[in-house]
């Protein structure tokens, strides 16, 4: 798809900066800011635009911080869905250009205690 594309044609060290977020420590304010927004506590189904949270929370920290910052919000808003269920799946089943960010897939699998896999391996 067309962010798949724009993603394999984004420069090396575009890309570098993206998935550095192991180099930087998530910040708590920040997350916990993300974390408490209402659409958290709002019950199904419902869903999110890509632009539905602002970076103003991030914008001040450093590029690495908010890279981790922004892994960290991810895998946490994966647990809280998969909390939200009825029933907790046996696995989680990663699509889309995340699942090529080793950093967020690494995150995900330490905050969910379910098997963690991309499409690709899941097939």
């Amino acid at each position: 798809d067309g962010d798949e594309h724009q993603e394999r044609n984004r420069p090396v060290a575009a890309q570098q900066r993206i998935t550095g977020s192991r180099a930087g420590q998530a910040n708590d304010r920040a997350l916990n800011a993300y974390l408490s927004d209402p659409y958290f506590q709002r019950r199904g189904p419902k869903s999110l635009d890509r632009f539905d949270f602002r970076l103003d929370r991030v914008v001040s920290l450093s590029l690495p911080a908010a890279a981790a910052t922004l892994t960290a919000f991810t895998a946490a808003a994966v647990w809280r869905g998969l909390q939200a269920c009825s029933e907790i799946p046996l696995r989680v089943v990663v699509t889309g250009g995340g699942r090529r960010n080793p950093a967020l897939m690494d995150a995900i699998r330490q905050r969910c205690p379910l098997p963690v896999l991309t499409a690709e391996e899941a097939h």
